[in-house]
């Protein structure tokens, strides 16, 4: 009902405990109804999920519009008002339609990167990384040539700032066919445990041995709005995947995380090296929908599975294992060898 004021009426909204919405797991009620609870936030990416005391998984905020996510903080406990719509088996979470919040004014600190180990090529490259924080951070880099990359290109090696960030960190080639090289990355907040990435550049190759290459899509693409379709990637130097942008194909989803090829798109993904270089093998690391499985020469490949190819490029298409016509495979990150 709709006050004179035009402001909903809402009646008086059933107290989930985290005891409560377990038992909904498994129970058959019916859905929607006005609910409210108590739980701290976690933002990822486009995803708003809260954790409560005694639950056994998250309860995920639907669909909020951007108006709404600007009344949340990353890590702030809160009593959530609106609709509870049901228990998501598959990927375990309850789903929750936001009407209002009240906050307790308690933030639980958040400050972690997306990961503390990476390795890069040997070549002169990039590397960013995800920082996730609700609290103001210092940063600074140790190895010899490394910089961070501010956005108006300046290099330096130091930076500080608050909330979260995507840090972009520079390193000059390892000319060495003998060794490694190392860097570390350190961010500091006041209190907090410090967050550390240690970063290892391959050594360079020597005439004809074999290289490789590997690319993390989230590390790259990791600000890509979702629906943003691209065609080609570009692994490393030189080396590069590339889809047919029929239809949905190429798209990004999960805040740059995921590049979705859709079997009713009829996806070709090329890998391809330039022309003074061989392939040896190609390894991608999927999600699939619908069965999605990445094919090559008739034979269906796995996530994680290393492929043996030769040649310029390698050519995959998609099908489904559960016999569905419209499966999906998503890309999250590829490794290639050549030569």
């Amino acid at each position: 009902m709709l006050s004179s004021d035009n402001d909903v009426l809402y009646g008086e909204a059933l107290d989930i405990t985290g005891a409560a919405i377990n038992a909904y797991e498994t129970q058959s009620n019916s859905y929607p109804f006005y609910a409210k609870f108590k739980g701290t936030l976690g933002v990822n990416g486009n995803y708003y999920q809260f954790t409560m005391d005694g639950a056994n998984t998250y309860v995920s905020l639907s669909n909020l519009s951007d108006a709404n996510k600007a009344l949340f903080t990353d890590g702030e406990t809160a009593t959530v008002y609106g609709y509870y719509t049901g228990y998501q088996s598959k990927n375990k979470f309850h789903q929750f339609v936001f009407v209002s919040k009240e906050s307790t004014g308690e933030v639980t600190p958040i400050f972690k990167v997306d990961k503390n180990a990476v390795d890069v090529a040997a070549s002169a490259t990039t590397h960013t990384i995800a920082l996730t924080a609700n609290v103001a951070w210092t940063a600074a880099i140790s190895g010899e040539g490394a910089k961070f990359v501010k956005g108006d290109g300046t290099l330096v090696t130091s930076l500080s700032g608050e909330n979260n960030a995507s840090v972009n960190v520079s390193f000059p080639a390892n000319e060495s066919t003998e060794g490694t090289k190392t860097y570390t990355v350190t961010f500091k907040a006041e209190g907090l445990e410090d967050a550390v990435v240690t970063i290892t550049q391959a050594k360079k190759a020597a005439a004809g041995d074999p290289v490789t290459v590997s690319l993390t899509l989230k590390d790259k693409y990791g600000s890509t709005a979702n629906g943003t379709q691209v065609g080609t990637i570009e692994i490393a130097t030189g080396v590069v995947m590339s889809v047919n942008t029929d239809g949905n194909n190429g798209k990004f989803y999960d805040s740059g995380a995921e590049w979705r090829l859709y079997q009713t798109n009829n996806p070709t993904l090329t890998v391809a090296v330039g022309a003074s270089n061989q392939l040896i093998s190609v390894k991608f690391t999927y999600n699939q929908s619908n069965g999605g499985t990445l094919v090559f020469n008739g034979n269906n490949v796995a996530s994680g599975e290393e492929v043996e190819v030769s040649g310029l490029s390698a050519a995959f298409t998609v099908a489904s294992t559960t016999g569905a016509t419209n499966a999906q495979v998503k890309i999250k990150a590829v490794s290639v060898t050549y030569k």
